[in-house]
């Protein structure tokens, strides 16, 4: 019987550790299940808020999948909902905005595939637009992002740009190692030298023209009359730009002989006119006549004689009237004998005897 009985008890027992198992087993298996609820409802915290879908097309989805939030402004407003490989390669996105943001979808927004957090997991950016909100199912413009390659490619032309520009620097600096670049850097700075005692020594020239003032102002004297001397040339040559444009616009005698239909007519007239002139003045100069005689024979220079002393006389003559001398200069100079002279004039026309003898005399001059 006591076996019997201990036998039962420990049957009793291992029943009693195995429910306890069995309920450890349960009480996890509830707990984990709870987890992923828990986290499935918070990674989809808008489970069950009415969504409006809408959809986009990238060349790469870069890694995108159903679940990947979608963000404006850096707000979660909804997840993707679909992935699909369409024929030509490109991947088309089918994904649901909450409503209340699904009115920041407009035309002009942009998606964009970005990355979220540090594990490189993908997200989709929306842009808000500036046009009308777009309707449910339509297709949002999208930019592809830089990838790797596209890195890489950009990399390797910041590079070889790094060493071009090493290229020319190492060009550039080559002459830094010639002796006779060395030399002259030398020779240039004792000139240099030499440049800055003349200019601190007052007796040189260059010293004077940086310590004496009226040096100084002569200087300035001169530079503002090249300034003056600039201006008026300037003023010439407006003056012979308008002169240019007269004569090519008109009106003018210059316009006429250079542009209008007479001029080339006046231009002939005048050649002719010219080498009349010079035919003439040969004549003169080689011929008998009188101007030849007047200018290249001996008597000229006796002509020209008389001549300044006829001139001289007239002078005396014309000062001789001037001031009233001799009959003629009282005639000019005396107003009185100029009125008794009116007076007798008007006299001899009032004589009625006088004008009868007058005319007897016309008549019988007539007649004869």
């Amino acid at each position: 019987m006591g076996q019997v009985s201990k036998s039962v008890q420990g049957q009793a027992s291992g029943k009693g550790r195995n429910t306890e198992l069995w309920v450890g087993i349960f009480v996890l298996a509830s707990l984990v299940a709870g987890g992923a609820v828990l986290f499935i409802i918070g990674n989809q915290a808008n489970l069950f808020t009415p969504k409006t879908e809408f959809e986009a097309a990238f060349k790469d989805a870069d890694g995108l999948r159903a679940g990947s939030p979608i963000r404006i402004a850096g707000v979660d407003v909804g997840t993707v909902t679909e992935v699909h490989l369409e024929d030509d390669g490109s991947t088309r996105i089918i994904f649901s905005i909450v409503r209340g943001a699904d009115r920041l979808v407009r035309e002009g927004s942009t998606a964009i595939i970005g990355s979220k957090g540090m594990l490189g997991d993908k997200q989709i950016d929306l842009s808000v637009g500036e046009g009308p909100a777009l309707e449910a199912g339509s297709r949002v413009r999208t930019e592809q992002p830089p990838g790797l390659t596209d890195y890489v490619k950009t990399a390797g032309d910041l590079i070889d740009s790094a060493q071009r520009t090493l290229a020319s620097v190492e060009k550039a600096t080559a002459a830094f190692g010639d002796d006779s670049f060395s030399t002259d850097v030398k020779a240039m700075a004792a000139n240099m030298a030499k440049l800055t005692n003349m200019a601190t020594n007052e007796g040189s020239a260059l010293g004077r023209l940086m310590t004496d003032q009226a040096m100084g102002a002569d200087l300035k004297r001169g530079t503002a009359g090249m300034a003056q001397a600039s201006v008026e040339l300037s003023k010439t040559l407006r003056e012979v730009q308008s002169m240019t444009a007269q004569a090519r616009k008109g009106p003018g005698l210059l316009h006429a002989l250079l542009y209008g239909e007479g001029g080339e007519e006046v231009v002939q007239h005048l050649g002719a006119a010219t080498g009349e002139l010079a035919a003439t003045l040969r004549q003169v100069r080689e011929g008998n006549g009188g101007l030849h005689q007047l200018i290249y024979s001996e008597e000229a220079g006796q002509l020209v004689t008389d001549l300044a002393a006829l001139s001289a006389s007239l002078r005396t003559v014309g000062e001789g009237l001037e001031n009233g001398e001799g009959s003629l200069g009282a005639m000019l100079a005396d107003p009185s004998l100029y009125e008794d002279m009116k007076a007798l004039v008007g006299n001899l026309e009032r004589n009625r005897v006088l004008k009868a003898l007058v005319r007897y005399s016309i008549r019988n001059g007539d007649s004869e």
